[in-house]
């Protein structure tokens, strides 16, 4: 028996009120589960009614800060209807779209495995496919090269510029495949380690000047997939700048959160090349001398905690005097800094994130700032923390803030 659209939105909506009010979290996405389960064509249906469609932004690493600068790009000229706090598989978009009110045009963005059923339903204007990294690509690959191969005869690329990972400027000398020239790029790139960046990006019609405020060559990839989803969408080059310039770090993601004088830097780490990424900028702005990182191995994390392994943690061992290994696997993330050569009696096993953080603020100067690099479930956990202790907002008001301060529902100027 198919149950009417209006009362399988009406169930699904009290299912996501009654799970707020119970304080057990749930909201982002229980609400799209009872949906999708009473009316499985529900979020085809209710995507159907945004007049201007959808767009998917989809990744390994890098797919919410995308979202959020594309979200900017766009808000003057769409009023919009998103999942900014990052719940991004089908559940989470059908609850986005519950609770859209006036908006015209969906920006999603949805994890690798949902992408075909969301795909699917969504139907959308513009999909930004961006990288795919270890945690979604099979196979025994050294480091953090995951696509050494070419897709078209599996001969060894050979690489003139390597940038993040795999990602670069290749050619194949066996059959000549390379690498297309982009309509879109950045140049001219001038990093400020933990404090953003500057570059030039290269339009079709015109070349303008960039300042992120956050931090890395891969934020910079980030920032050029949201331009071209904003170019793509119709967005002039003032607006793709003012977007890109006013994005401010998404949801545990080079945030920035204030404990009395002091400051927490959290940097989220996934997989083998954003963990690289991260320590590349953390070396490039000078490394901490206290880290802490929380390593867990839950299914939104990935159980399979090996990928520590082929991290280059190395480069850190030169400036860092404490690590203070954290997490679900933290006896295994200590036993990699050892065999990578960093003393043992410098290294403190707290399994418990609040705990680290605690040791960690500690180990902090007065006015100084602690960077935490956690896996997705002990950022969470470390969020919780930092929410009943009265540091930070609970992560749907923030994603509140997010839906306003991008546009969301919001007239177009």
């Amino acid at each position: 028996m198919r149950i009417p659209l209006v009362i399988s939105t009406l169930v699904a909506r009290a299912v996501g009120t009654a799970s707020r009010r119970s304080g057990k979290g749930g909201g982002t996405t229980l609400p799209g589960r009872v949906l999708n389960a009473l009316n499985p064509a529900g979020m085809a249906r209710l995507a159907a009614r945004l007049e201007q469609g959808s767009a998917i932004i989809s990744a390994t690493n890098g797919k919410t800060t995308t979202a959020a600068m594309t979200a900017a790009i766009l808000a003057s000229r769409f009023r919009l209807a998103g999942n900014p706090a990052g719940a991004n598989l089908s559940s989470g978009i059908s609850t986005a779209l519950l609770y859209t009110r006036g908006a015209d045009l969906g920006l999603f963005e949805v994890d690798e495995a949902a992408l075909p059923q969301v795909t699917e339903a969504l139907k959308p204007r513009v999909l930004c496919l961006g990288n795919l990294f270890r945690d979604q690509l099979g196979g025994p690959l050294p480091h953090a090269a995951d696509a050494r191969y070419c897709s078209a005869c599996g001969a060894a690329y050979s690489y003139e510029l390597a940038y993040v990972g795999h990602l670069g400027k290749y050619s194949c000398p066996g059959c000549g495949f390379e690498r297309m020239r982009p309509n879109i790029w950045a140049e001219e790139i001038e990093l400020a380690g933990l404090t953003g960046s500057t570059f030039r990006l290269r339009l079709p019609e015109r070349t303008v000047t960039v300042k992120l405020g956050l931090p890395g060559v891969y934020n910079i990839y980030n920032a050029l997939a949201a331009a071209t989803v904003g170019y793509a969408l119709g967005a002039r080059a003032e607006e793709i700048v003012s977007g890109l310039e006013s994005t401010q770090a998404a949801f545990g993601r080079s945030e920035r959160i204030a404990i009395g004088e002091q400051k927490l830097l959290l940097l989220l780490i996934k997989n083998p090349t954003g963990a690289n990424e991260v320590v590349r900028t953390l070396v490039a702005d000078g490394t901490p001398k206290t880290l802490v990182i929380a390593l867990n191995d839950e299914i939104a994390d990935g159980q399979d905690t090996s990928w520590i392994w082929d991290v280059d943690f190395e480069p850190l061992l030169g400036g860092l005097e404490r690590l203070i290994a954290s997490g679900g696997r933290a006896a295994e993330l200590a036993l990699r800094f050892k065999y990578a050569g960093f003393p043992e009696d410098r290294i403190e096993v707290v399994p418990s994130p609040a705990e680290a953080l605690d040791r960690g603020l500690e180990l902090t100067d007065e006015k100084g700032e602690l960077i935490v690099c956690p896996t997705y479930t002990a950022m969470l956990e470390l969020q919780d923390v930092l929410v009943a202790r009265g540091h930070a907002d609970p992560y749907w008001q923030r994603a509140a803030r997010a839906r306003e301060e991008s546009g969301e529902a919001r007239k177009p100027r």
